[in-house]
């Protein structure tokens, strides 16, 4: 008779996986007590004859996401602004065939799943809300502009001036479009 190995588990043993969930024998990687061969013939698992669940495809884009981003999350580098999202959502829901994913994707130089994003987010900003982020484009705008011009890449501002408001950069290109058409006519 063969001396029982204190590694060797019995069926009333209890066993702690890596993350601290009870396992059964048949669970263990250990044999059991007089178990056949030495792991020659793959033992059947209870995990074996679980029958899979089939992921809800939410979960499945879910998945993919966390693997290819990681811990850092959705952070794309080329940030759209909020005129800019809702122009490619009203492009979408004019024509959704015209206007693919991959079309507005390339369209606007962004990733499809940066377009993927904004077609699916329903949040819609109050008045108020929208009124702050355009105000705060405008400011990024330009400083934006103020960046390139002293890189040389843009004129610079014939003169200083405080930050634009973005009710007036609208109202001073209505009121050259106004001119043009009435010089036009």
């Amino acid at each position: 008779m063969q001396k029982a190995d204190r590694h060797s588990i019995s069926s009333t043993d209890n066993v702690l996986d890596g993350d601290g969930r009870l396992k059964t024998p048949f669970q263990s990687h250990k044999p059991l007590r007089g178990a056949p061969g030495k792991g020659k013939n793959k033992r059947l698992e209870l995990k074996d004859l679980a029958i899979p669940k089939k992921k809800e495809p939410w979960q499945i884009q879910k998945q993919a996401l966390k693997e290819k981003f990681g811990d850092a999350g959705w952070n794309p580098r080329k940030k759209l602004s909020p005129d800019t999202m809702e122009g490619i959502r009203t492009l979408h829901e004019q024509d959704p065939d015209r206007w693919s994913t991959a079309v507005l994707a390339d369209h606007f130089k962004v990733s499809p799943e940066a377009v993927r994003r904004i077609l699916k987010s329903k949040w819609r900003p109050s008045e108020k809300e929208m009124e702050k982020r355009r105000e705060r484009w405008a400011k990024r705008h330009d400083r934006i502009w103020d960046k390139l011009a002293e890189l040389g890449l843009r004129p610079q501002r014939t003169q200083e001036k405080a930050l634009e408001g973005p009710d007036e950069f609208e109202e001073s290109l209505r009121a050259k479009e106004i001119l043009d058409n009435a010089r036009n006519a």
